[in-house]
């Protein structure tokens, strides 16, 4: 299947990432966009630590899509 638009969160706060998320549906869908990429990353790195954290966005970006 071919992907008709590409939203790239990296970088953007949680209340940024929402937002901007919400108008990319948004206008997708008024576009007739039937699918769609949004790449969230991968989370913070704690290299002392040796911990993965899974990061927020990638987290709730599936929550506000299932709203």
């Amino acid at each position: 299947m071919q992907i008709d638009a590409r939203l790239d969160l990296h970088g953007y706060h949680q209340h940024e990432a929402f937002t901007i998320l919400e108008n990319f549906i948004s206008h997708s869908r008024q576009a007739n966009k039937r699918c769609v990429l949004v790449i969230t990353g991968k989370g913070l790195h704690h290299m002392a630590a040796r911990e993965q954290r899974e990061g927020v966005l990638r987290k709730m970006v599936p929550i506000w899509l299932n709203e």
